[in-house]
């Protein structure tokens, strides 16, 4: 597994993802920069999606429930 440095991530690239509701694309790029396994992207892909629903609710399109309908993990 990879090692992941929440300080390096290259946030200005990755929030329009999780903002426009690029779930899998923001998975696969947070992999291929970082190495980590499927689980902790996704992992990540929550925490992220918190801290922006929180911060910038304004920014999204979608209610929560409608933002997580299509995605099983």
């Amino acid at each position: 597994m990879g090692e992941f440095d929440d300080e390096r991530m290259q946030w200005d690239a990755l929030d329009p993802l999780v903002l426009s509701g690029a779930k899998l694309e923001f998975i696969v790029a947070v992999r291929e920069a970082t190495g980590i396994g499927l689980s902790e992207a996704q992992d990540l892909l929550h925490r992220r999606y918190d801290l922006l629903r929180r911060e910038r609710p304004q920014d999204f399109t979608r209610s929560h429930d409608a933002y997580w309908a299509d995605f099983y993990s």
